[in-house]
């Protein structure tokens, strides 16, 4: 699928980075800062960066879909090659900030959700509010199973786990029997569907929201990549540089905690904060997308070699 944008008259409309001021004043930009944009999405927190490190801070930016990282590098083309974009999987992080010059990096960016426009102009079906082919990968080129794959093809068991585990779904149980019982499905109408017949509760987001989330995760395989990769970015990391983590839900926070207070623990990290911060009112109100956000950070304090 070649590039996509949402437009606003001529303009193309990105999607709004969250917690961008606080990003700034943690990061603490200046004139030859290195950062590493390790899902670099529409460039909104990589264009913050590097103009408040003009004139000569230089920022890396990874993204895996090769869309989003031609978005970005319209938006962020003014600043030359104080930009470096490459489209590979964050988990190579370290490898690729070595290879870009980028080892040692003064601070490190993760913002775990999801792009604007992956659910509003893809058409790769993250959204059920569309009618499109049920696919969800976050990267066509670098391979995978699309979720219309996934659903047609799993055991019973291991559907139930997905729903249950990754979207916290409490009828998960019925929602695989329903699954199964239409099987196969291809599109996001007729899973949306399907999701909304077998629920019996009422809840108070739309009724597919949680399938979805946990099909999303499943099919890109979300969480143990974050796993990964918390750890293996420290190498890309200077001390005394700042590791920054934007969490959207419960599972994802939890990885972020759960490595940062291990991190603590061993005297390699020291918390900037306890409690995570999160937007105020008027952010919400402004970019109502930020509403779940949580941000955490840390300053590596022992060089890390492994």
């Amino acid at each position: 699928m070649g590039l996509q944008e949402i437009r606003s008259g001529d303009s193309p409309k990105w999607h709004v980075p969250v917690l961008k001021d606080e990003i700034l004043r943690i990061f603490e930009p200046h004139s030859g800062s290195r950062f590493i944009d390790a899902t670099l999405g529409d460039g909104g927190h990589a264009e913050a960066l590097l103009l408040a490190s003009a004139p000569d801070g230089r920022l890396l930016g990874l993204d895996r879909d090769a869309a989003m990282l031609s978005r970005a590098k319209s938006r962020l083309q003014q600043f030359g090659d104080r930009f470096v974009g490459v489209h590979t999987n964050f988990v190579d992080i370290a490898d690729t900030a070595k290879r870009e010059g980028f080892d040692n990096a003064d601070g490190i960016l993760f913002d775990l959700g999801v792009a604007s426009w992956h659910f509003d102009a893809s058409g790769r079906g993250f959204s059920f509010q569309r009618d499109e082919p049920l696919d969800m990968r976050l990267s066509e080129s670098l391979g995978g199973i699309s979720a219309a794959e996934f659903i047609n093809h799993v055991e019973r068991a291991e559907l139930e786990r997905v729903l249950r585990e990754y979207g916290e779904e409490p009828e998960a149980g019925k929602v695989a029997d329903a699954i199964l019982r239409r099987r196969p499905i291809t599109t996001t109408k007729m899973l949306s569907q399907i999701i909304i017949s077998a629920k019996r509760r009422k809840t108070r987001h739309h009724q597919a929201t949680r399938s979805f989330q946990a099909l999303r995760i499943a099919v890109n395989d979300e969480l143990r990549a974050i796993e990964r990769v918390l750890p293996e970015s420290l190498r890309a990391l200077r001390v005394g540089g700042v590791v920054a983590v934007l969490a959207y839900h419960s599972l994802e926070d939890r990885i972020v905690k759960r490595f940062m207070k291990q991190g603590e623990n061993q005297g390699t990290l020291e918390l900037l904060w306890k409690k995570p911060l999160t937007p105020d009112d008027a952010e919400i109100v402004s970019n109502p997308r930020a509403r779940s956000a949580k941000l955490r950070a840390a300053i590596l304090r022992t060089q890390i070699d492994y």
